[in-house]
């Protein structure tokens, strides 16, 4: 195996192993995880809401996606732009270091294509624990302290869920 595959596996193996420590403790369910190509892995599981979630690992590009995390999102809608400005703010020095994200060590790009809402983090600086703890912080903040507070009739029409 050559230095950059050897590197390359390393990095799909810390980025595994942080994600299930999470299904070993109970957060995720039903986990798995397939590979699509030496350089690529998927891993899907149920979480928040219990939910179905999918998120991509690039070795090339050091990159963690949640493709589609939302569904229904106008981009300049109140909702699109809240919560691009919620993603951002994720980052400011005025949050306390641990909720804090780190742009030295991980950067977050949120898309919007067709209104599926995409969140992509590149992990800096082989910072690959770290990067998997701030994305699922990121997601459950994105759903408990974001959806849930502030547009809790998207989730219900969104994601099928009962109003109460």
């Amino acid at each position: 195996m050559t230095t950059a595959g050897r590197a390359s596996a390393r990095q799909a193996t810390s980025v595994a192993g942080a994600l299930e420590a999470y299904a070993r403790r109970g957060v995720f369910r039903s986990f798995s995880r397939s590979q699509n190509s030496p350089t690529r892995a998927e891993f899907r599981f149920r979480w928040l809401l219990d939910l179905p979630f999918r998120v991509v690992w690039n070795d090339r590009s050091a990159t963690l996606t949640f493709p589609d995390l939302l569904p229904d999102v106008e981009p300049r809608s109140l909702l699109g732009r809240g919560l691009r400005a919620f993603v951002k703010a994720r980052s400011s020095r005025s949050l306390p270091e641990h909720r804090r994200i780190d742009p030295a060590r991980l950067t977050v790009t949120f898309s919007n294509r067709g209104g599926q809402v995409s969140l992509r983090l590149r992990i800096r600086r082989q910072q690959y624990e770290y990067g998997v703890k701030k994305a699922v912080q990121l997601v459950n903040e994105i759903f408990l302290s974001f959806l849930s507070a502030l547009h809790p009739e998207y989730l219900c029409r969104a994601f099928h869920l009962p109003e109460e």
